[in-house]
């Protein structure tokens, strides 16, 4: 949630570097007994096929044809709408950048919803990008797409650790047993220490000890946190934040906000939340200044 902006993003990141075999790509999603997370699994792997296809394999067109729809709903900014401008970008973009290097992180499906949490850098010259994409599934192609990218900082912490940003526990449990318990757990979180700027007492009630943190601005352990944070609201009290989305699976929560500071462009981000034993105990995000002018007019969030 600290305000790191790029001025341009790669609008896509994406998976399992080194998988350019197209029988890997089109592979059966593994089944369970159940048939909503039947559907949940199919639709991630519908959007893993689509990213191995279109960044590893390097096959714009082809995969984008078989999974985008073709009235593309785009909120990037820097995108219009539609799969013949998502093609043309990219198949350019990755033509001057032969070496571009993606993967997934991570991966939360709700309903119709599929996040990733992902990598890139186009070469050795340019800074790593942490992002996060949200796509909308509907009749089994991705029909809609929201993001956010961000340069990945250098200062101590990343000097220390270039992983920060990524690393962590990769293992979650995609078990729906404490979904809706852990989504209503970090909602009433955010809801209380951003929106309502109360943050120790909602970081005390909500945070554990031991919270790990991947912003790379603010260390880990709940006080800390809570220091910024204070500090922050402190100086500026018209600060604003709200809640766009939040998507749920198993253990983790992420959570579109729409914040603004004062004297600051907007900012869309994504923050990702672990829970466990009823605590939130490992925090990622990514953030993006929202710029004045889009290429659609559909806005960030």
């Amino acid at each position: 949630m600290k305000k790191v902006f790029i001025l341009i993003t790669l609008l896509f990141s994406t998976t399992l570097s080194g998988c350019n075999d197209d029988s890997k790509m089109d592979s059966e999603p593994q089944t369970t007994n159940h048939p909503q997370q039947q559907q949940l699994e199919q639709n991630k792997a519908l959007v893993k096929t689509f990213y191995e296809g279109v960044f590893v394999a390097k096959k714009v067109k082809e995969f984008s044809d078989r999974y985008i729809s073709e009235n593309y709903i785009q909120h990037n900014p820097y995108l219009p709408d539609g799969r013949q401008a998502f093609v043309d970008f990219f198949e350019k973009e990755l033509a001057d950048h032969p070496d571009a290097a993606y993967s997934i992180e991570r991966i939360i499906a709700e309903d119709d919803l599929v996040l990733l949490h992902v990598r890139s850098k186009l070469n050795t010259e340019v800074a790593t990008n942490a992002g996060v994409d949200l796509f909308r599934i509907a009749n089994g192609v991705i029909v809609e797409h929201w993001d956010t990218n961000q340069d990945v900082p250098e200062n101590e912490r990343t000097a220390a650790n270039p992983e920060i940003m990524f690393n962590g526990n990769k293992n979650h449990a995609t078990s729906p047993a404490h979904t809706s318990e852990n989504k209503a757990l970090v909602t009433t979180f955010v809801k209380g220490a951003f929106e309502q700027h109360k943050v120790r007492e909602f970081s005390e009630r909500y945070l554990a000890d031991h919270y790990i943190q991947h912003n790379p601005w603010i260390e880990n352990g709940r006080e800390p946190f809570i220091s910024f944070f204070e500090q922050l609201f402190q100086a500026d009290p018209a600060a604003k934040y709200e809640i766009k989305r939040v998507i749920a699976e198993g253990d983790l929560v992420a959570v579109q906000l729409r914040s603004k500071l004062s004297n600051e462009p907007e900012n869309a981000g994504f923050d990702i939340f672990r829970v466990e034993n009823a605590k939130i105990v490992e925090h990622w995000d990514v953030n993006q200044a929202v710029p004045e002018n889009s290429a659609n007019s559909n806005t960030m969030f």
